[in-house]
């Protein structure tokens, strides 16, 4: 195993310092999500994929939950008259796949979000579709009725691993359409034509937070069956174990692509007290971890995970040879 990063605490302490900063608070105060992918929202949610989300300020964690509750529209609008009268119809509008992303971090950090957010977990399942996926695209809900795997991801995520109670039946079902969503898909493939949906998703990202990759993928439906204990097709998946396992004999990860590449974001100038758009900003820890063609240590730990997930299901008899 390659040696660890001697950067890595001193970029993490950085983002730490920051998220104490009545700075920090200040920008919560504006927009909980805004500007990316520098404001605190990413800062928490790196540390959180990195497993130091308890270094995260327990004041800047209850500064998001109370802006997330007061800043957001508690449904998701279709069509822009449905948008109240002085909402902003980018900033003032949650994504499900943003969604499902905070959920987990505020969950792991001890948040009840069911009391605080009440709102959050009856999001996913109004926002579930007939073909069992979510859109961060209204139209998907007005015209094309089809979903989206990024979007999709993360609520699942989110049902599957936030609680500390066995499941409802809505939480099943949701669960269960949204796992044959993906494996329908093989994970990554068009149900229809079978051609690849995104070639990026072949390339492992780090960090993940919205973004999707065959080892999110992979993560998430052998979970999904060994928690509910359902059988899954080998065929379903074992395209996406075939080229990680080709791309990283050793099972040594590394990045395969910059998540924060070629965006453009909202950002507020106090001068003029208006926002604009301009290309989206970084920060230290997120260029270290982040870089392509650098080791990942969190990423070699999730392939290790699946593979373990894998094997576990073989012994279960919850693998389905076809």
């Amino acid at each position: 195993m390659p040696p660890v990063n001697p950067l890595l605490e001193l970029c993490v302490e950085k983002s730490v310092s920051y998220l104490a900063s009545d700075a920090a608070l200040v920008s919560l105060d504006q927009d909980p999500y805004w500007p990316k992918w520098c404001s605190p929202w990413w800062h928490m949610m790196l540390l959180w994929e990195l497993n130091f989300a308890s270094r995260i300020p327990s004041r800047t964690i209850e500064q998001l939950v109370q802006k997330m509750d007061e800043h957001y529209l508690k449904f998701f609008p279709f069509r822009l008259e449905e948008i109240p009268a002085g909402a902003d119809p980018v900033r003032h509008i949650l994504c499900h796949c943003a969604l499902g992303c905070a959920h987990q971090l505020l969950f792991d950090y001890g948040v009840d979000v069911d009391a605080r957010l009440p709102w959050v977990r009856e999001w996913y399942f109004r926002y579930q579709l007939e073909d069992g996926a979510l859109n961060c695209d209204e139209q998907a809900y007005t015209t094309t009725r089809r979903g989206s795997i990024v979007s999709t991801v993360p609520p699942l995520e989110a049902i599957l691993h936030c609680s500390n109670r066995g499941f409802s039946d809505e939480e099943i079902a949701f669960l269960d359409r949204g796992a044959h969503y993906l494996l329908e898909r093989k994970l990554i493939r068009s149900r229809q034509t079978d051609q690849l949906i995104d070639k990026s998703w072949l390339n492992l990202c780090f960090p993940r937070f919205y973004h999707y990759d065959m080892l999110r993928g992979l993560n998430y439906v052998f979970d999904w069956a060994l928690k509910l204990k359902r059988k899954i097709a080998l065929s379903s998946f074992e395209e996406c174990v075939a080229r990680i396992d080709a791309a990283f004999p050793d099972t040594l990860v590394s990045v395969g692509r910059r998540c924060w590449s070629d965006s453009n974001s909202s950002w507020y100038d106090p001068e003029k007290s208006e926002w604009y758009k301009a290309p989206a900003g970084t920060f230290a820890l997120l260029e270290l971890v982040g870089e392509p063609g650098s080791f990942s240590a969190d990423l070699t730990r999730l392939w290790s995970e699946a593979r373990k997930k894998a094997r576990l299901l073989l012994e279960l008899d919850l693998l389905d040879a076809d």
